[in-house]
């Protein structure tokens, strides 16, 4: 079996299927293909058609989450929103605590926390 590059074909998007349905068979793994989110990047950024292919996969166009991390076709757009949503976290952990005072020390294990 030969295996190819997810270069934007759709013979390689079905391939990549075979290849976790095979995954599934072998360690009793079930893929939620419902769950799955697609996003053209690089080179295909601009592309706007879907792959007809069996499984249920959403197509989107603008953004897409994965491990609470934002990919975008920006870079510039996923970098500022990853960053924001990040900082207003932090900013909301720090203004629960902002009242009681806390050595240098406390506050480091505030933010590690």
């Amino acid at each position: 079996m030969s295996y190819s590059n997810l270069d934007g074909t759709e013979f390689s998007i079905k391939r990549s299927i075979l290849l976790l349905n095979i995954f599934t068979k072998l360690s009793s793994l079930n893929v939620n293909y419902e769950k799955i989110k697609a996003l053209w990047i690089g080179s295909f950024k601009n592309r706007i058609d879907k792959l007809a292919i069996n499984q249920n996969i959403k197509w989107s166009f603008q953004k897409v989450k994965a491990l609470a991390v934002w990919f975008l076709i920006s870079k510039e757009e996923a970098v500022m929103l990853n960053y924001q949503e990040k900082k207003e976290k932090m900013y909301k952990i720090l203004s629960c605590w902002q009242l009681r005072i806390l050595t240098l020390l406390g506050k480091c294990t505030v933010i590690k926390a």
